[in-house]
């Protein structure tokens, strides 16, 4: 079985800098039921006033550019409007909980035993020059491209 990681998987190893996290992250379920693992399920203050400045955010940018929400709160965009917004329609100018899902690995993990699982950016822009570029537009810097069969296909 290989081990799936995300975008939030690198992002935590260079944030700490521990391969223990990592190694939790990349763990299966099975794995961590093995192990006595206690979750803080408690919801922190400062995630709270966190999460209430990131709705602030996404309400003005909305209010004052035009950002493609999902349709409930919680969950992430359908893959299609993903797929739609990355090919440059609809031609709005961000997207929010961007649903990339993976459809096969990439070349650089074939024969390691990782894989991708689906990555969820918080916020996704392009430029008016990215809809005359077309499918072939950066969407991150971790060089994610709509054209590339991988994303969101």
């Amino acid at each position: 079985m290989s081990r799936g990681f995300s975008g939030s998987t690198i992002k935590s190893w260079f944030q700490y800098r521990c391969e223990r996290k990592v190694r939790f992250e990349l763990s299966s379920n099975d794995e961590l039921a093995a192990v006595p693992v206690i979750r803080d399920v408690r919801q922190a203050s400062w995630a709270a006033l966190g999460t209430a400045y990131e709705a602030r955010v996404m309400q003005r940018l909305d209010r004052e550019e035009g950002v493609r929400l999902p349709n409930r709160p919680k969950d992430p965009l359908y893959e299609a409007s993903t797929t739609a917004f990355l090919r440059g329609t609809p031609t709005v100018h961000y997207i929010a909980q961007a649903n990339l899902t993976p459809r096969n690995p990439p070349r650089f993990l074939k024969g390691t035993g990782l894989g991708l699982n689906r990555n969820l950016p918080d916020l996704i822009r392009r430029s008016t020059a990215d809809y005359a570029v077309g499918a072939a537009t950066t969407v991150s810097r971790f060089t994610a491209r709509a054209s590339e069969p991988n994303v969101a296909s």
